[in-house]
């Protein structure tokens, strides 16, 4: 548990200090490459890395209160829903700052993305609020602790071993219906 909280807490201070790396090398070239495109993105960014650094930080709160057990991990799909929200405007942002570098020659895809941003940031952040409860709720009925563990479970005899290699898979099985079905039809119309 240790080890995956420190590693969820370094990987995410790792991308973000990468990325701020990265934009303090863009705008340090600056002085140099006079492209105008490249000037407009570092400053774009420049402009949004308030944004940047808060999206970064609630997708790694939210890694991080999926470790805990059921107290903590409530807050896990909050996170997630505000974070995915969030990012989705930064997305709409930047389709805006692309079409206002084509000097404004699709002034209708700019009303659409106005139009759509906002339904579908509340659509999309319940759907994540609802599917992680739920996820949460399912966890603490079935008594698992998801990927990180689980209930110990007592080993499998040989004959319990034997009867699980046996099973047909469903998707076999299913398969094999929709064979049989077609065929049955297939011979009704001759």
């Amino acid at each position: 548990m240790r080890g995956k909280l420190t590693r969820t807490v370094f990987f995410g201070l790792f991308s973000l200090f990468t990325f701020l790396v990265l934009l303090f090398v863009a705008n340090y070239s600056l002085r140099y490459i006079q492209i105008e495109f490249y000037s407009a993105l570092v400053h774009f960014f420049n402009a949004n890395i308030r944004v940047v650094i808060f999206i970064s930080l609630l997708f790694m709160f939210s890694r991080m209160s999926d470790l805990f057990v059921m107290p903590v991990n409530l807050f896990s799909p909050l996170f997630k829903s505000v974070g995915a929200g969030v990012l989705i405007i930064f997305l709409s942002d930047i389709l805006k700052f692309i079409i206002s570098l084509s000097d404004n020659s699709f002034p209708w895809i700019l009303k659409w993305i106005n139009i759509l941003t906002d339904p579908l940031v509340f659509v999309t952040a319940i759907i994540i609020f609802v599917v992680g409860y739920f996820k949460i709720i399912y966890q603490e009925i079935t008594h698992k602790d998801g990927k990180y563990g689980s209930v110990e479970t007592k080993p499998e005899t040989k004959e319990e071993k034997l009867k699980r290699k046996n099973q047909i898979p469903v998707w076999i099985k299913f398969r094999s219906f929709v064979y049989k079905l077609r065929l049955k039809i297939k011979n009704r119309f001759k």
